[in-house]
């Protein structure tokens, strides 16, 4: 069993127990980085940037158990609109799995399609709190923020991306050890709602 405790600022930190993993996945355009980004401004304290291991790159607050796997700016000289995972090596996998099998209890924050992966979300499972979140939005929504962002992510991979979340999703309903929901994300409300809920 995870308990957890206050610290001054009112955060919440891992006490004892196993590592909890938070796993954001979604088709393009639900908002992944967007719920993450918010959720890093929301954490009290100062984010830095740190090497976990080789390959794997993060940000995390010094005193507190409470960590974010990916490359975000102003931390990381990040070319382009896409940040999180998607900035870290297609290799990463093995090597943060390592790494984190290794840790004391904490909370290990992440999103993106880079990790969002049947092998990744199982072999977690094995001796981690596993929870992913699937972020969805109306297919109007999707459209409307490609055209906003102006990406180039064509038909054939978004497709692609889709028929991914969707098996994980089928996989995932019938995984005792895995805690996951689905949740709506359109509006700046359901952005704050869902934090909240990842900082419990």
């Amino acid at each position: 069993m995870t308990s957890k405790k206050q610290d001054g600022q009112g955060n919440t930190e891992m006490a004892e127990g196993p590592t909890q993993l938070t796993i954001i996945g979604g088709v393009p355009a639900t908002g992944k980085t967007t719920l993450l980004r918010q959720f890093i401004s929301q954490s009290a304290g100062v984010w830095r940037a740190i090497r976990f291991c080789k390959l794997v790159e993060g940000l995390y607050i010094p005193g507190q158990r409470t960590f974010v796997i990916g490359k975000y700016k102003p931390w990381y000289a990040v070319e382009g609109d896409f940040e999180g995972t998607d900035k870290l090596s297609m290799a990463v996998q093995p090597y943060l799995l390592a790494f984190l099998r290794g840790q004391p209890p904490g909370h290990f924050v992440m999103e993106g399609d880079r990790l969002f992966t049947r092998s990744f979300l199982e072999q977690a499972a094995q001796w981690a709190t596993v929870r992913a979140i699937i972020l969805c939005a109306a297919e109007e929504k999707l459209t409307a923020r490609h055209q906003l962002r102006g990406d180039n992510q064509g038909a054939q991979f978004i497709q692609s991306r889709a028929t991914k979340v969707a098996n994980i999703r089928q996989w995932i309903e019938g995984q005792e050890k895995i805690r996951w929901q689905v949740e709506n994300h359109v509006t700046p409300d359901d952005t704050k709602t869902i934090v909240k809920g990842i900082m419990k």
